[in-house]
C-alpha cells in the first residue's frame, strides 16, 4: 500500500498536463480553432472571411448546428487537386446549378493530413478553390466531410439524387435535372454529377446559359474558379 500515494501522485500529475495540453496547444473552443488554423505556417487562397469559414470547416466543422441543414451539390469521383483546368471546369457547372437551385457547393477535394504528408498545403481545399468568388456568383462552398457531420443535425442520413446528363443534349438535361430538383425541394439533400459527364460539357454554352452574373462575359469566363494569386500566408487571428 505503500506506493498508492505515489501513483495517485502521478495520475494526478498526467491530468494535469493534459489538461494544460487542451487549453494551451489544442483549445477546444471555435477562437481556439481560429487562432490555431490563422497561424503564420498556413495558408489559404485569400483574406476575406469566406476563405477563412471554408478553411476552418474543413478542418473542424461548425458547432453551429444551422450550418448543417444547407443542401448541396458535388461530384461522384473527387477531384484532382493537381489539375485546375479540371477543377475549374467542374466548377463552372456545379456552380451554375448550386445558384438555379439555391444550394451550397461541396467540392471533393480531399483534407490532406500535414502531420502524415508535410508540404501539402497547396493541396488542401482551401488553397485552391476561391471561396469569396463562389459566394460572389450566389453560392457558398461547404468542406468535404459536411455530410459525415451532418446527420446527427438532420437527423437522417443524406438523401442523394445522381444526375444523368448523357453525351448528346448534356446542357438541356442538365437544365431538365434543376427543374427536377427544385421540385422535389428539400426531399433532397444533394445532387450528384457524374465527374466525366460534366468535363464533356461545352465550357461556352454553359456560360451562354449562366451569363454575365456567372462570371460569363463577353463570350468568355472572365476569370476561373481556382485561386487567382499565390496563396498567402496569414497571421493568427480569432475569428
Amino acid at each position: 500500500m505503500s506506493g498508492a500515494p505515489k501513483i495517485y501522485r502521478i495520475a494526478i500529475s498526467l491530468c494535469a498536463v493534459f489538461a494544460l495540453y487542451n487549453i494551451l496547444i489544442d483549445p477546444p473552443s471555435p477562437d481556439g480553432r481560429g487562432l490555431r488554423f490563422f497561424d503564420p505556417h498556413h495558408k489559404v487562397c485569400g483574406d476575406d472571411k469566406e476563405h477563412h469559414d471554408f478553411g476552418i470547416h474543413s478542418l473542424y466543422g461548425d458547432v453551429d448546428v444551422q450550418y448543417y441543414l444547407n443542401y448541396t451539390v458535388t461530384t461522384d469521383e473527387d477531384l484532382d487537386p493537381l489539375n485546375h483546368t479540371e477543377m475549374n471546369k467542374v466548377m463552372q457547372a456545379l456552380t451554375y446549378v448550386a445558384v438555379k437551385t439555391n444550394r451550397h457547393i461541396l467540392p471533393k477535394v480531399p483534407v490532406i493530413d500535414e502531420d502524415k504528408f508535410p508540404g501539402s498545403e497547396s493541396k488542401q481545399p482551401w488553397a485552391l478553390i476561391d471561396a469569396g468568388y463562389v459566394k460572389k456568383l450566389g453560392s457558398k462552398l461547404v468542406e468535404p466531410n459536411y455530410w459525415a457531420r451532418a446527420s446527427g443535425a438532420r437527423g437522417h442520413k443524406p438523401r442523394r439524387m445522381n444526375a444523368t446528363l448523357g453525351e448528346t443534349n448534356a446542357l438541356a438535361n442538365m437544365d431538365k435535372f434543376i427543374e427536377k430538383l427544385k421540385k422535389k425541394g428539400n426531399a433532397t439533400d444533394e445532387a450528384v454529377f457524374n465527374k466525366t459527364e460534366l468535363l464533356l460539357l461545352d465550357s461556352d454554352a454553359l456560360g451562354e446559359r449562366f451569363g454575365e452574373d456567372g462570371g460569363y462575359v463577353n463570350g468568355k469566363w472572365s476569370r476561373g474558379f481556382t485561386c487567382t494569386k499565390k496563396v498567402v500566408k496569414l497571421v493568427a487571428v480569432p475569428i
